[in-house]
């Protein structure tokens, strides 16, 4: 019987500590072996974490290790040279990388994707850099999947052309991105602070018309004694 183990881990650097450690210290098996099989088989993927599935043998203490690959976003992360994406992808584009490395990510993660072949993996993993603010060959990522389409690197999926390793168009101003996120985010705070100070206006304008009413359902009242 086999028991099954599923965790992710930080790639390169796994320990005999959580999470690996009190899953296998049931088990009949040498934890630094596992540990040391892990580090090997992940190390190209340094800084990221990395889904891992470790297999071990109740009885004879015999294991294997899976090594998955990490979400399409930090691969995209790491290529560009970014910590994270764009709070404002449709509009602050954080950096431009090259179709070329669309392809190497795809490649990366074809058992992981949805899409039966090279084309619509390409095209799911330009998806996910459409959602993070990244321009591709100083491109909208959208714009290259409708290029795809439209056949215009039919010959690099044929094998029959081969793609540049630097991004068309120059690097984005990393800086000026960051600042330009920072003035979306306080002309946001912003908006929410007036829209804030307008509906308590409405709240005391809504109070003070309800005390008149009522002021006025009172002195009405006072008049109808006074005839009486």
């Amino acid at each position: 019987m086999t028991e099954k183990i599923s965790t992710l881990v930080e790639a390169g650097n796994a320990s005999a500590g959580p999470p690996l450690g009190p899953a296998l210290g049931p088990l009949p098996v040498n934890i630094g072996e596992v540990v040391n099989e892990i580090n090997e088989r992940t190390s190209g993927f340094e800084g990221m974490e990395v889904p891992v599935d470790v297999e071990v043998d109740e009885e004879t203490g015999e294991f294997t290790v899976e090594v998955g690959t990490p979400p399409t976003a930090a691969l995209l992360r790491d290529k560009a040279g970014i910590d994270k994406g764009s709070g404002e992808p449709n509009t602050v584009k954080i950096a431009n990388m090259p179709l070329k490395d669309m392809f190497d990510i795809a490649e990366m993660k074809m058992n992981d994707l949805v899409a039966l072949d090279t084309r619509g993996a390409v095209k799911e993993v330009l998806g996910t850099a459409q959602s993070m603010g990244l321009l591709i060959d100083n491109k909208e990522p959208r714009e290259v999947q409708q290029e795809i389409d439209d056949g215009k690197y039919d010959a690099v999926f044929a094998g029959d052309e081969e793609l540049p390793d630097e991004a068309m168009g120059g690097e984005i101003d990393e800086e000026a991105a960051k600042q330009q996120l920072e003035e979306l985010e306080a002309e946001r705070e912003a908006e929410a602070e007036e829209e804030e100070e307008d509906e308590a206006e409405e709240g005391e304008d809504e109070e003070e018309a309800a005390e008149d009413e009522e002021t006025e359902e009172e002195d009405e009242a006072e008049e109808g004694e006074d005839e009486q």
